[in-house]
């Protein structure tokens, strides 16, 4: 069996509500505290790669370590052991240069979307949460689930498009449906991937909040409550905003 389509199938596997709940002492409190702070509307999802395995996509460890076999490209294991992705996305970029942009196409395009099951439990997000989303990943799931469940196409907003911070603001505050894709979209061939490419949209030397999307992350953070759904978490530039929002008073769950 092809080891995605094996860990699809895991992932997948069902979990009761009760062994949910019982996984930590407090997740009780903490998931009515959640259900609470949802019908104020003050949620906001943060949909990370595990959201996405779940129609076949891979993570970014996967993808790493399996085009660094596929093309042959040494190095890149032994920087994900060390938890240098970004360096290890260099060294790949390096080996392929611009043919970098269409395996990435080619990886996180529709297909795997097209040819998926069904899944109506992930389907209930698009239907939660219609105002605004954000998330890293490079596909088009949410845009597809969307389409799929609320009959309207969700236009994405990327790196590129961030410069008018007010009137992404404005349009959240109106109500229409925002979907913020951070590190980029695989439609456009915009990817936020490798040491450069972070360098550009979080900082150089250090996290510069003054940058569009670090500062309208950090706004968003202030002014909402955040539910992480399929997010690792592990150190990131992204994770260094965050970190940073919740010194101020982030909540998040």
């Amino acid at each position: 069996m092809d080891k995605r389509k094996m860990n699809n199938q895991i992932q997948k596997a069902p979990i009761s509500f009760k062994v949910l709940m019982e996984c930590h002492p407090v997740n009780g409190k903490n998931f009515d505290r959640l259900i609470h702070l949802m019908r104020k509307n003050v949620v906001v999802p943060f949909v990370g790669a595990g959201f996405s395995a779940n129609y076949g996509y891979p993570t970014w460890i996967t993808f790493l370590q399996e085009q660094a076999k596929a093309y042959n490209v040494e190095g890149v294991e032994a920087a994900i052991e060390s938890k240098e992705y970004e360096k290890a996305a260099s060294i790949l970029k390096i080996k392929l240069g611009a043919g970098l942009k269409n395996v990435l196409t080619n990886t996180f395009g529709d297909h795997f979307y097209k040819n998926s099951n069904e899944s109506p439990e992930l389907e209930e997000l698009t239907k939660v949460f219609s105002n605004l989303i954000l998330t890293t990943n490079f596909d088009i799931v949410i845009e597809m689930l969307y389409a799929k469940v609320n009959g309207e196409r969700i236009k994405p907003v990327t790196p590129n498009s961030l410069t008018d911070v007010s009137l992404i603001h404005r349009r959240i505050a109106c109500g229409d449906s925002t979907l913020i894709k951070l590190h980029g979209d695989v439609d456009t061939r915009e990817f936020v991937f490798t040491e450069d490419e972070y360098n550009k949209t979080y900082g150089e030397y250090s996290l510069d909040t003054k940058l569009p999307l670090p500062a309208f992350l950090r706004d968003v953070l202030l002014s909402k409550t955040i539910l992480f759904l399929g997010c690792s978490l592990e150190d990131d530039r992204m994770l260094r905003v965050i970190e940073q929002a919740q010194i101020e008073g982030s909540l998040s769950f």
